[in-house]
C-alpha cells in the first residue's frame, strides 16, 4: 500500500461538520397562507439537509445554526437533545 493510499483511507474517516450553506425566502407550504417562510440548507461537503421554517430571517438562521450544531454533536459522540436517555441494556430488556 502506498503512502498516498494510506492518507486517503485515513482522511475518509474524518467527519466534516455541517454548516449553514444558505437561508433563502421561499413560498409557504400548500394550504398555508402566512408569509415569512425560509428554506435553509445544511451542508458538510458530502451530504445536504434541507428544511423550511416560518419566521423572521434572523430566527430561521439561528434555528438552522442550532440544527447544524446538534447534528455535529451527534457525529462527535457528544450527547444531543435527541439522544436517547436511560436506554436499558439488551439483556435487561429481554428478561
Amino acid at each position: 500500500m502506498s503512502r498516498s493510499q494510506t492518507k486517503i483511507d485515513r482522511d475518509a474517516h474524518i467527519l466534516v461538520p455541517f454548516r449553514v450553506a444558505r437561508v433563502e425566502k421561499t413560498m409557504a407550504p400548500d394550504g398555508i397562507s402566512s408569509d415569512s417562510w425560509y428554506r435553509y440548507v445544511l451542508d458538510n461537503g458530502r451530504s445536504t439537509i434541507t428544511g423550511v421554517r416560518q419566521g423572521p430571517l434572523k430566527d430561521v438562521t439561528a434555528y438552522a445554526e442550532r440544527c447544524a450544531a446538534q447534528i455535529n454533536a451527534r457525529g462527535q459522540g457528544k450527547t444531543s437533545m435527541w439522544a436517547p436517555r436511560g436506554r436499558k441494556p439488551a439483556a435487561a430488556a429481554s428478561s
